[in-house]
């Protein structure tokens, strides 16, 4: 046998365009182009497959042509500074044109449309990689990870663990499939899991592996993979699978579990004040002659006042009233205190304190934000370009929030001077972290493939045989779980045929595929007949043994 091979490779080295400017946008466009030549000639010509297998799984283009084109376009293009749009477009001859697009906003979350690869991980009793093409939601920060698919296609299948044996050779040995989706193959030998690129060489267009070293006629491979039915990509309506999956893991501290985190409060003292006072204004004065005292700190708690008056305690709304907001008292006695027998006034009162701001003018009514919250009501005084203005006739004040809207447009050149009193707020006091912090990782994974059935669309065929012992079958009560589902009825062209010794089996009769309907008593989905279905359903779900494969 004479092997010719001419391989010709040429391609357009990949293009990184620098930022198109230091401001945002900023585009980054890279990829290359790729013509490909690649032709196998075997003498004699009926040994032509033959020779491939000696090329170690080498082929010309499926197309025919031995030319081959390739492209592959990535588009990055920075909105912001924490806000990324990604489009990358793929053009091959195996598959038609791909394409995905991601917004990523902060290196934390992500939104993936078009054709991608989701790769749920990370939990021992379920993990899969599948080729999907919808949407997919990711969001991580330092106490939660999660990956949600709520509507897509299913553009991949998973092959079930599969054993060969050796042939005296590295290979390459055949894994039943092409286009077998990147790192979703799991390989052992003789029961060890190996590592690619140490252990073997994979080939995942055409399905093919090749070992580091010669397997033996004793030694035994096993695998299992995700691999891309090629008429789905090409006809997406022969695939009738969506897909919908959800991974979440929250991290958490089981030490601080259920405890609230402390809270800024408002500052708060206690102080005395005597009246009359000694050396007060005169028109102070004139108000305290007539039993009104005005304290120096406000608002004050409510009902901490304590006011003495010649060795009693004054009783609230009998010999005194007082306005908590303003800390305005009035006395209801008949006789006033003097200088010689005065009262004093002990009181709890919210620190506040007095500030002055100035802002610019920018041409509209505001909002203009001050710099703190929680202003005292009517404390403000608001000057532009030194002129008074008059609160609710020129401006209204969010006294909450701390912003100002004026019923005017003020302009740029303008100047806004405010005086104000604002809460004192106390930080709470920060616990040191424990020496040795622990962390309690709670996650979850469901996965579900669903069909849509009654569409009228025809679905993918098998016709190889599924082979069960008496003893298989024993062991699950009597139950079949085939390894490719769902199931076409015959009513939809399905064709199931059962052989028992060379006897074929008669639905109805000799076997049956259970249905599920509403138990009109609980509500519940029911199995009828009564039996375990190949996987665990919820009670609502009414998937039934046509799409488990349960026979």
């Amino acid at each position: 046998m004479v092997k010719k091979l001419l391989l010709f490779f040429c391609a357009i080295a990949a293009i990184a365009l620098p930022a198109l400017a230091e401001s945002y946008p900023e585009v980054d466009i890279s990829g290359y182009k790729k013509w490909e030549y690649r032709d196998a000639k075997v003498t004699p010509s009926r040994n032509y497959f033959q020779g491939l297998t000696y090329l170690g799984g080498f082929s010309p283009n499926a197309t025919g042509s031995p030319w081959q084109e390739r492209l592959k376009l990535n588009i990055a293009t920075k909105l912001s500074d924490k806000l990324t749009v990604t489009y990358d477009v793929t053009q091959s001859p195996e598959a038609p044109d791909s394409f995905s697009t991601r917004v990523n906003y902060d290196d934390k979350h992500e939104l993936v449309f078009g054709e991608f690869m989701a790769a749920f991980s990370g939990n021992e009793f379920a993990s899969a990689t599948k080729l999907l093409n919808g949407m997919m939601i990711l969001s991580k920060d330092e106490s939660y990870n999660l990956t949600l698919v709520p509507s897509a296609k299913l553009n991949s299948y998973v092959q079930g663990i599969t054993e060969q044996k050796g042939s005296n050779g590295k290979g390459p040995y055949s894994l039943g499939h092409g286009s077998i989706i990147e790192g979703s193959e799991r390989i052992e030998l003789n029961d060890v899991l190996l590592t690619r690129g140490r252990d073997y060489v994979i080939d995942y267009i055409e399905g093919k592996i090749t070992f580091t070293i010669i397997l033996q006629n004793t030694d035994v491979f096993s695998y299992s993979y995700a691999y891309t039915n090629i008429a789905d990509l090409f006809f997406p309506a022969l695939s009738k699978k969506d897909f919908f999956g959800f991974q979440g893991t929250v991290n958490f501290d089981p030490s601080t579990w259920g405890k609230s985190l402390p809270r800024p409060k408002k500052t708060t003292r206690t102080t005395s004040q005597r009246f009359p006072s000694p050396a007060a204004k005169e028109d102070i004065r004139s108000l305290e002659d007539a039993g009104s005292y005005q304290l120096s700190n406000y608002p004050i708690i409510n009902s901490s006042e304590i006011i003495d008056y010649r060795g009693a305690t004054l009783i609230r709304e009998k010999d005194y009233t007082i306005d908590p907001k303003t800390g305005q008292i009035t006395l209801l006695l008949n006789t006033l205190p003097g200088k010689e027998d005065p009262i004093q006034v002990t009181y709890r009162f919210i620190e506040t304190k007095p500030t002055t701001e100035y802002l610019p003018g920018k041409g509209s009514r505001g909002p203009y934000i001050l710099s703190n919250k929680k202003i005292i009501p009517n404390s403000e005084e608001i000057s532009i370009d030194n002129r008074l203005v008059r609160p609710e006739y020129d401006y209204l004040i969010d006294y909450e929030d701390g912003r100002i809207i004026f019923n005017f447009e003020v302009s740029n050149t303008s100047s806004i001077k405010v005086k104000y009193r604002y809460t004192v707020w106390e930080k709470p006091a920060l616990t040191a972290p424990p020496e040795h912090p622990q962390q309690l990782t709670v996650g979850t994974i469901y996965l579900k493939e669903s069909v849509r059935t009654g569409s009228g669309i025809a679905a993918d065929t098998y016709t190889e045989p599924d082979p069960f012992t008496g003893a298989d079958i024993l062991a699950n009560d009597n139950t079949i779980y085939l390894s490719r589902y769902p199931l076409a009825p015959s009513s939809e062209g399905g064709i199931i045929v059962l052989t028992l010794d060379g006897r074929t089996l008669i639905e109805g009769t000799d076997y049956v595929v259970p249905t599920v309907e509403v138990d009109p008593v609980t509500g519940y989905a029911k199995v009828i007949p009564e039996t375990r279905l190949a996987f665990i359903n919820d009670k609502m779900d009414l998937t039934d043994g046509w799409q488990t494969g349960t026979i």
